[in-house]
């Protein structure tokens, strides 16, 4: 069975089976995204949350393969550190976690 949890205004979790599932509003891509353990570590705080390693979102073109980088971070202490390799305005700067619309929720 599947639990909702919203633990603060900018980090939510889910849990489904042993898996759990984090949301938190990305403000370099302008959207949610979600992070699932064990494939990453979590330390525990939903006030300065840290996850290892670095987060790495991407697209796989479907005939090649290839991939392509949408998003390269790391979460440490509640800041967003985003690695040059992410294609948008905050590549190279960190930045706090912002809090997520209370409506937007898990898809």
């Amino acid at each position: 069975m599947d639990e909702v949890t919203k633990h603060t205004a900018k980090l939510w979790s889910r849990t489904s089976g042993a898996v759990r599932t984090f949301l938190f509003w990305c403000p370099g891509c302008g959207h949610a995204h979600t992070v699932p353990t064990p494939h990453w570590n979590f330390t525990g705080s939903f006030d300065r949350p840290s996850l290892a390693p670095s987060v790495r979102h991407f697209v796989e073109h479907p005939d090649t393969k290839a991939q392509q980088t949408t998003c390269h971070y790391h979460l440490t202490d509640g800041k967003l550190i985003y690695c040059s390799d992410s294609p948008h305005a905050l590549a190279g700067q960190t930045v706090g976690m912002v809090e997520i619309s209370p409506d937007y929720g898990f898809n």
